[in-house]
């Protein structure tokens, strides 16, 4: 990225919490199979551990609809998934504390 006259840089804080465009990108594959995880390397790089969800027809209905499904996560993290309708991608990224608190987290 050129800088100019002007021009601040990015806030390091900002940028360890909020992930950059091409994390983005790269943080949701579609993929034809799981894949095995347990220290291998995959296309996020080397991964330890993985569960595989399987959405229903209400799942899909409830995100068409605007809701957020909520994960548990190998019984240690909760992960949230939402159906992206702007366009402009998404991806995965932290919680938003202020939304946790919405959802009752």
């Amino acid at each position: 990225m050129n800088m100019t006259s002007g021009t601040t840089a990015p806030d390091p804080e900002t940028q360890k919490t909020q992930p950059q465009a091409d994390e983005i990108e790269a943080s949701i594959l579609i993929v034809d199979a799981p894949f095995p995880v347990d220290g291998n390397a995959t296309p996020f790089g080397q991964r330890w551990g993985g569960e595989c969800v399987n959405l229903t027809a209400e799942h899909l209905a409830a995100l068409q609809a605007g809701k957020t499904l909520a994960l548990d996560v190998q019984n240690e993290y909760v992960t949230f998934v939402r159906l992206e309708t702007s366009g402009q991608g998404g991806g995965a990224g932290p919680v938003d504390p202020a939304e946790a608190g919405r959802a009752g987290v």
